[in-house]
């Protein structure tokens, strides 16, 4: 079975989305500063909301694009139950627990993607993508896409 996940840029970034230069330089929820992981939802609209998340007012307004990503299931494997996880897992910033889950599934290779919990929407997924696991380039990435927010948003 195949599955899709959705990422969003900043224009600028649409020559290489899936770099995992943000992550590798700052860090993220499932991850430390040095581990390459680019964070990906499971459709446009949760990627939206993790982005939106993020941002402060004004930034609504700039240019962004999204890509989809296509991997077949066997590729991905999955934290499925939030109730290992510390209870405040979901809270911002995200715990050096959650980063080193992340951390350990870079350094195991176990498999190009992993499936996690969303913070914003706890029962919905985000993928992380590993771009230097050696099945990533078995990814199929769309050409990007502009994305424009409802100016009511900001």
């Amino acid at each position: 079975m195949t599955l899709s996940c959705f990422r969003i840029v900043k224009e600028p970034f649409a020559a290489d989305p899936f770099s995992g230069d943000g992550a590798f330089e700052f860090g993220g929820r499932w991850n430390s500063p040095g581990s390459r992981i680019v964070y990906a939802s499971e459709s446009l609209a949760l990627a939206c909301l993790e982005m939106l998340v993020h941002l402060d007012k004004a930034s609504i307004l700039r240019s962004y694009i999204f890509i989809e990503a296509r991997f077949e299931e066997k590729m991905v494997i999955g934290v499925e139950d939030v109730s290992p996880l510390p209870s405040d897992w979901h809270s911002a910033p995200g715990s050096i627990e959650l980063q080193s889950i992340g951390d350990e599934w870079i350094a195991s290779g176990s498999s190009p993607v992993l499936r996690v919990p969303s913070a914003v929407l706890p029962r919905s997924s985000n993928y992380l993508i590993n771009p230097e696991h050696e099945k990533f380039g078995e990814i199929i990435c769309s050409d990007p896409e502009t994305i424009g927010f409802d100016p009511r948003l900001k």
